[in-house]
């Protein structure tokens, strides 16, 4: 007689319950930091800014390493798991300047264990875990031969550029509302649909509204544009382009978006801007 394998508790769930696994294999993902609708940020708020401010705050030196002796800077990935902890820190030896000693590693490592539990990152309103890329500055100051610390959380190699706060495009009369001197690339609730939030959702938008002229080839748009306070859309541009039809295309796509929900920073509206990849697909593909 066959036997069949006997199935234990955890197979019996996999099989059972297949959202829950597909949730947990969502929140195992580890997604770039600007690619989440929620940066990872302290339970007492203040964003991307407040966390650099904190991780400044609580850096010592090695005793055996005096700070005059560090000056370069050195860039580094730490994980924030969907609880909220900071878990790996890895160090990018290959953009590393200067002369930081293998004893400052450890101390920098040292500063992540002491924040506190972070308000995780989210994505579609579920916490996920979020990689974030740090660079630790070390800037020797003369003539009182001490040392400054600046700590930045930067973009991803492999995200999309930036435009320039100066933008160039020209601003459609269609788009009045006035934006703030200072527009944020990064907030605590980034700006998303009304009905569905998630970047991935306002791609999908803007590519349902394209009307591409018959000769339009197959790629890639890289679109950029700032979300007011009012959620509605200022500045659009185009970072990298297709062609001159395909790209205004894609310009006129945005402008066609119904008005956004805005970008948040401790539960204020923020002037935002996004910069999004837009595929493009042949006619009938």
């Amino acid at each position: 007689m066959k036997l069949l394998p006997v199935l234990g508790p955890l197979a019996l769930g996999l099989l059972t319950n297949r959202p829950q696994v597909a949730q947990a294999q969502a929140r195992a993902k580890v997604y770039a930091f600007d690619a989440v609708d929620q940066m990872p940020h302290l339970p007492s708020g203040g964003g991307t800014a407040a966390l650099e401010a904190a991780l400044v705050r609580n850096f010592r030196y090695p005793a055996h390493v005096p700070p005059a002796q560090v000056n370069g800077a050195v860039d580094l990935e730490a994980v924030v798991t969907p609880a909220g902890k900071v878990t790996t820190v890895t160090f990018d030896r290959s953009r590393t300047s200067g002369r930081i000693p293998a004893a400052v590693d450890e101390a920098i490592r040292t500063t992540f264990r002491r924040l506190p539990l972070l308000r995780p990152g989210r994505l579609a309103g579920q916490p996920v875990a979020v990689e974030l890329r740090v660079q630790w500055a070390f800037r020797r100051l003369q003539p009182a031969n001490t040392t400054e610390l600046t700590v930045s959380i930067i973009s991803n190699e492999n995200t999309v550029p930036e435009l320039s706060s100066e933008s160039s495009s020209p601003v459609s009369s269609e788009w009045t509302e006035q934006v703030p001197n200072r527009v944020y690339t990064h907030v605590e609730e980034m700006p998303h649909l009304a009905s569905r939030p998630g970047r991935n959702a306002l791609i999908t938008a803007i590519e349902q509204q394209l009307v591409l002229p018959a000769n339009a080839v197959a790629g890639r748009v890289v679109v950029a544009f700032v979300v007011t306070t009012r959620g509605g859309i200022r500045e659009p541009g185009i970072v990298t382009g297709l062609a001159p039809q395909t790209d205004a295309a894609v310009l006129a796509a945005v402008k066609r978006l119904p008005a956004l929900v805005p970008g948040r920073q401790n539960g204020r509206p923020m002037p935002v801007k996004l910069t999004l990849p837009i595929t493009i697909r042949q006619a009938g593909k």
